[in-house]
């Protein structure tokens, strides 16, 4: 509280001080919630400040605000054991602990899926176990329980972003191309991106909005999949159905917000996203049910005394906040083996 500050005549003790600085508090968080400008991700930590000094200047509750439509809801908890292998020690010790240290940092899991192989001896196709990270075992076991997914840990949505928003990227605006070989404007990695294309990005959210993304991904595909034109973020390898789906299990205003995060701040906010990107499309059976759409969600992978970062943890709030599932999937080795070498 700057008490030292000068305060109307009216506050004569240092209570009354305090009351009118909350005020000038209370007003500023309203100021930057409707402020435009404002980016998306620092919505939530005004909401809390507004409500928390609404609170403690006993604000009528018919005059407080009600932020209950973007309230957040924690993540859901999911756990899968696996088998987990354990490479050979090398021959170096630490020596300040006397233990013997692994090669790398990176877990080996066994994949629970069987893949094809040949057999050496006879010649013929057969299943068998494969090697993967922790990652592909947990995809492969949410691959059993019916999802589709990727482990991008954010690439499937910059590809997304290029695709919905590749005419707003190259839009002419003064001195942020020098050269015809850009893959992006100049300044998408900074603040100045989405003021200078105000207009456009919001009408083309207003688009996402309203599911028109499958219709701007596919018109985009079919211009520039032959060339494979490069820009930002933009992976060619992700397959065209594969995106479509995605686009039409995504709920409009979810992947909305979550477009906009990225026209805000493509440069600060580029990691954080989970691990595995997953959605379902529905059943013949369950299609009239859903009218036509299926689930996305996202889930982050965590070992054995993993925490989150606080960039993980914003990423989380801002899905969470859009309607999207979360899931923190936490893998167990339910047997560990030692592998030879």
């Amino acid at each position: 509280m700057h008490l030292h500050l000068p305060c109307p005549a009216s506050c004569k003790d240092t209570e009354s001080k305090k009351k009118h600085w909350k005020r000038n508090a209370l007003r500023t968080c309203e100021t930057g919630l409707e402020d435009q400008l404002t980016h998306l991700i620092f919505h939530h930590d005004l909401q809390k400040r507004t409500v928390k000094l609404e609170k403690s200047l006993k604000i009528p509750k018919r005059s407080q605000h009600d932020f209950g439509h973007v309230r957040l809801t924690k993540p859901l908890e999911r756990t899968f054991t696996g088998v987990r292998i354990e490479r050979p020690p090398t021959s170096r010790r630490n020596s300040e602990q006397g233990k013997l240290t692994f090669r790398g940092t990176k877990t080996i899991w066994l994949d629970p899926a069987l893949h094809p192989s040949i057999n050496p001896d006879t010649g013929e196709e057969e299943k068998v176990e494969g090697e993967t990270s922790v990652e592909g075992m947990c995809l492969s076991s949410y691959r059993a329980l019916g999802w589709k997914g990727y482990h991008s840990e954010g690439a499937v949505l910059k590809t997304l972003f290029a695709y919905l928003f590749y005419d707003v990227l190259f839009v002419y605006i003064p001195n942020v191309f020098q050269t015809e070989f850009q893959t992006c404007p100049l300044d998408l990695h900074t603040d100045a991106f989405y003021p200078s294309r105000m207009s456009e990005v919001n009408a083309r959210l207003n688009e996402l909005s309203n599911g028109d993304a499958e219709a701007s991904l596919t018109r985009i595909w079919e211009q520039h999949h032959e060339r494979k034109t490069c820009a930002v973020g933009l992976d060619w390898s992700y397959e065209l159905s594969d995106l479509q789906e995605i686009c039409r299990a995504f709920p409009p205003s979810a992947l909305s917000t979550v477009m906009k995060v990225l026209a805000q701040e493509y440069g600060t906010r580029g990691g954080g996203v989970p691990d595995l990107f997953l959605w379902k499309v529905p059943d013949e059976n369950e299609e009239a049910k859903t009218v036509g759409r299926g689930q996305v969600m996202f889930s982050e992978i965590k070992s054995e005394n993993d925490r989150l970062s606080d960039t993980q943890r914003m990423w989380i709030d801002v899905l969470s906040a859009a309607g999207v599932t979360v899931e923190l999937c936490h893998a167990v080795a339910g047997e560990v083996r030692v592998r030879d070498k």
